[in-house]
């Protein structure tokens, strides 16, 4: 048993005593991560929930039966027409009333189709166009572009948003790495048609557009995470060190004098809206580039920006204090909304948004923006760029899986395929090779 005397073994303990409360900061970040993509995932059952209780209800299904049974009694009390009032003898014969009664019972089925049509189209007006656009969503990701999309570049993305075979792995494999920032396949999902973006996604972007010696800093998504979080005072300094750690921030040591701008992507967890801050140190001022700027939440997004500003003067204030140091005030910028900033009402595609203005920031990247093109784009920079470490893996993966092999048991291998058409074509295309001419 260790035991440790003097100042050398109060120094270590007070070491390890740190050590284990970066260990207990970086555990409640990962459980915060969870609980936000919990409640991400009950929020979606509920809105599936409410969606089919619309579909079902019973007030639905009781317009439609008393329309049926409207027209059926219609028809009925037609069918009763006499030429000769006294006698009772019907105009038409047995043939003929056959026929008209056939007619009649098209125009009903008809008839409740179109109410059941019309009920439908009702229905996804009044849940509005956000609504509209998710009840078509497919669950893979759309080729809008593909016509103009060379062959590799389909097949990769074939690749990356396909079906697993029997047996594989479905989410576990990494698509992308940079450094400390990792995409798994799962988390890749979010780039399919009307789909919230995964904070992997966007801080792997962000750490892609970092240079070493840049003057535009980006900062990953947990930094703002981080703002939320209430320090101990007791422990401030182990508090601020575990951010440092948690963010990649050691890698922006003693550059501060040399920064012009950092970019920070926000998230706002009541509307599941991305929104990105950028700071302007030169003219000390932040302005905020929000896709959808919604009155009723601008002030929430303007208090977090003003959080994460507060936590940028905790965290930075060593960088500060030396002889040629640049010293700014971070929580005294002005925080504004940026001028003739593209906006866009679908809150799916914030996380896009946040990326192209990182990557364009002031360009007009969004004349004719079309949301499954650029997510498309997106997808094929993430794994594409050079500096992904496992870019060359994937990209043989999925010239491998593009190319149908009857190995068996191959690692590449797929399914025959079945049918009698397929059948026949294959037992054609063996005879011609066996006997040729």
């Amino acid at each position: 048993m260790n035991t440790y005397n003097g100042s050398e073994g109060v120094e270590s303990m007070k070491l390890r005593v740190g050590e284990v409360k970066l260990i207990i900061g970086r555990v409640t970040q990962t459980t915060a991560c969870l609980e936000r993509e919990l409640e991400r995932m009950g929020e979606k059952v509920r809105h599936i929930e409410q969606s089919m209780s619309e579909i079902v209800s019973d007030a639905a299904i009781e317009d439609i039966v008393n329309e049926v049974v409207e027209a059926v009694s219609a028809r009925e009390r037609g069918k009763k027409i006499y030429m000769q009032k006294g006698m009772g003898i019907p105009r038409t014969t047995g043939v003929t009333r056959f026929r008209k009664a056939n007619i009649e019972a098209h125009k009903v089925k008809e008839h409740v189709k179109r109410l059941v049509d019309d009920m439908e189209v009702k229905r996804l007006k009044s849940k509005g166009r956000k609504q509209m656009h998710q009840s078509t969503k497919r669950n893979f990701c759309a080729f809008a572009n593909e016509g103009v999309m060379s062959g590799k570049n389909a097949d990769l993305l074939r690749f990356l948003f396909r079906k697993n075979f029997v047996g594989e792995e479905k989410w576990s494999t990494e698509v992308a790495r940079y450094g400390e920032f990792a995409v798994t396949r799962m988390e890749f999902q979010c780039l399919s048609p009307a789909t919230s973006l995964s904070c992997k996604v966007i801080n792997i972007c962000a750490a892609y557009l970092d240079e070493a010696d840049g003057d535009c800093w980006f900062l990953p998504t947990y930094f703002g995470d981080r703002a939320r979080c209430n320090e101990e005072q007791s422990c401030f300094a182990n508090w601020v060190a575990s951010t440092v750690d948690m963010c990649g921030l050691w890698r922006f040591h003693r550059r501060l004098r040399f920064c012009s701008k950092i970019f920070i992507p926000l998230h706002d967890r009541a509307d599941d809206h991305w929104f990105l801050l950028v700071m302007n140190l030169l003219e000390k001022k932040a302005l905020l580039w929000d896709s959808y700027p919604d009155p009723t939440s601008v002030a929430r997004r303007m208090c977090h920006a003003r959080e994460v500003m507060t936590l940028m003067q905790k965290v930075f204030s060593c960088q500060m204090t030396m002889f040629g140091d640049v010293y700014y005030h971070f929580p005294s910028f002005s925080v504004n909304l940026a001028e003739g900033q593209p906006t866009n009402p679908q809150t799916f595609d914030s996380g896009i948004f946040v990326i192209r203005h990182m990557q364009h920031y002031v360009d007009p990247w969004s004349i004719g923006f079309i949301s499954e093109e650029h997510r498309n784009q997106v997808a094929l920079e993430i794994v594409k760029s050079p500096r992904n470490e496992h870019r060359h893996v994937v990209m043989v993966a999925a010239v491998g899986t593009s190319v149908r092999t009857t190995t068996v048991g191959g690692e590449n291998a797929f399914c025959p395929p079945t049918g009698s058409k397929c059948r026949s074509h294959r037992k054609r295309r063996d005879r011609a090779i066996r006997h040729p001419n």
